[in-house]
């Protein structure tokens, strides 16, 4: 992705902290993963090396002077003291929250702002029904999430999108991004003049085969407190139109000039994908999460010591190899032989004692 001039995103809501809290209470109480992936992604672009291109839209109360920037490092302070959204529930739902007005101000523009659009978890029995969208051919993982990307009820774009849409067949397929990108993706939508691939032609790249999308996604860092995981692949799974002028794809079996006058763009494009090159045609519906969680402890011992020496084998490995190595040179050292020197002449007076006393006539 290319940088790209950044926009604050007014705030329409309350800058009443009181309102915050109650609208940011019941946000999570309704989805509190679709929350908490909705933060994630926000951390993501945040903690990443190109936050310049990813954090869009940003936060307007860290905007500069010149509101064309942002403080960087004040919005990662923020996101730092942010705990657990779980914790944060339980600190909401108390009388005294125990959370600074900056994580309250922060978490509730990133979870509730009605500018962006809605994410809706999918429960895991309706896994197979959303992912069947697509009849892709080569197996590969099922996500350990699904989201539902819920468009504002007065979107311009899905209204351009559906404009569109009229009479003509609508398609799904994938589209894979680094996991620090999805943050404005989610917000702004698939845009081609950020798509850096174009071995076929610029246009926005989406295929029918997850695996080929997934070769895109590599597993990125999320958010450490993340109850969805703090390691995160993720991919879209999109909708668009079939538009002749604005798509470009494999026709099979295609004669001497058979649609050559309606798919004027058609360039031979591999099977499997899809090139479009126009932004109104393609909404991503859903982001499918491949997360990985942190290793929990694993309990075999009633020792605590045992258990920690089980859990970081390689730590214990090092500390017992020093404590050989300081005793080596101990060992060798002045000090250590005037210890062994005192050491065994308590030894041999312990033996003489036992000797008297059991063995004298």
């Amino acid at each position: 992705m290319t940088e790209q001039l950044h926009v604050p995103i007014t705030r329409e809501d309350s800058k009443n902290p009181q309102n915050q809290i109650v609208n940011l209470k019941l946000a999570l109480e309704k989805d509190i993963a679709a929350c908490d992936i909705k933060w994630s992604l926000f951390v993501a672009a945040a903690q990443s090396y190109r936050h310049d291109s990813r954090l869009n839209p940003y936060p307007p109360k860290y905007a500069t002077k010149n509101k064309s920037e942002y403080d960087i490092e004040r919005i990662r302070l923020t996101i730092s003291n942010v705990p657990p959204l779980l914790q944060v529930l339980r600190l909401l739902e108390s009388e005294e929250t125990g959370l600074n007005d900056d994580v309250i101000d922060l978490v509730h523009w990133v979870v509730c702002s009605k500018s962006f659009p809605t994410l809706r978890s999918v429960a895991k029995n309706e896994f197979d029904a959303t992912l069947k969208k697509v009849e892709f051919i080569t197996p590969v993982s099922v996500p350990t999430h699904i989201f539902e990307v819920v468009p504002q009820a007065d979107s311009a774009a899905e209204g351009k999108f559906q404009q569109h849409a009229e009479n003509r067949r609508k398609l799904f397929a994938f589209h894979g991004s680094k996991v620090d990108s999805f943050y404005s993706i989610v917000n702004f939508g698939l845009q081609q003049h950020l798509c850096k691939t174009a071995l076929f032609g610029d246009g926005i790249y989406l295929s029918s085969e997850m695996h080929v999308s997934l070769s895109f996604s590599p597993i990125g860092s999320g958010w450490k407190s993340s109850l969805c995981g703090n390691e995160l692949s993720c991919i879209a799974l999109c909708e668009f139109v079939d538009h002749p002028q604005h798509l470009k794809c494999h026709i099979k079996d295609r004669q001497p000039n058979d649609g050559e006058n309606e798919r004027k763009n058609n360039q031979d494009v591999p099977d499997k994908y899809f090139v479009i090159t126009n932004n109104d045609i393609v909404r991503v519906r859903y982001l499918l999460m491949f997360a990985k969680l942190p290793d929990k402890p694993i309990q075999i011992h009633q020792n605590a010591l045992m258990n920690w020496i089980y859990n970081n084998k390689s730590i214990a490995t090092m500390i017992f190899y020093a404590i050989i190595l300081l005793s080596v040179g101990l060992a060798n050292s002045r000090t250590g032989q005037y210890f062994r020197q005192i050491f065994w002449q308590k030894v041999e007076k312990f033996i003489s004692s036992v000797k008297t006393k059991y063995f004298s006539l």
